[in-house]
């Protein structure tokens, strides 16, 4: 492995940690400020309750924008990151094999 593949990797895995801890922190605060939201959700977690129904409903709650019907500025700078994050994650996952098909590889 080239050290550029290393740095690839060590980025991404470092940012699969954030992403946790992000995600941990959206449940905490939805859990204690928004429970009815959050048992809509599915009452998600990071390990216990971690099914594709809640996940895919965590997603579409980020992705979609629900955050903004809540009027809470802490949950919605939190998404908004989490929004910004996410595709840079997707990006940064994505580009090197875009870089290296379009040069033929």
């Amino acid at each position: 492995m080239s050290e550029t593949q290393a740095i690839w990797f060590g980025v991404l895995f470092g940012a699969i940690l954030v992403w946790f801890g992000l995600g941990v922190r959206l449940f905490r605060l939805l859990e204690r400020d928004h429970a009815e939201v959050y048992a809509r959700m599915g009452s998600p977690s990071l390990v216990a309750n971690n099914t594709i129904r809640n996940n895919w409903l965590s997603l579409r709650f980020l992705v979609g924008g629900g955050y903004r019907e809540l009027g809470d500025a802490r949950v919605t700078r939190l998404c908004r990151f989490m929004r910004v994050f996410l595709v840079a994650y997707l990006l940064w996952l994505v580009g090197p094999f875009v870089w290296f098909w379009s040069r033929g590889g």
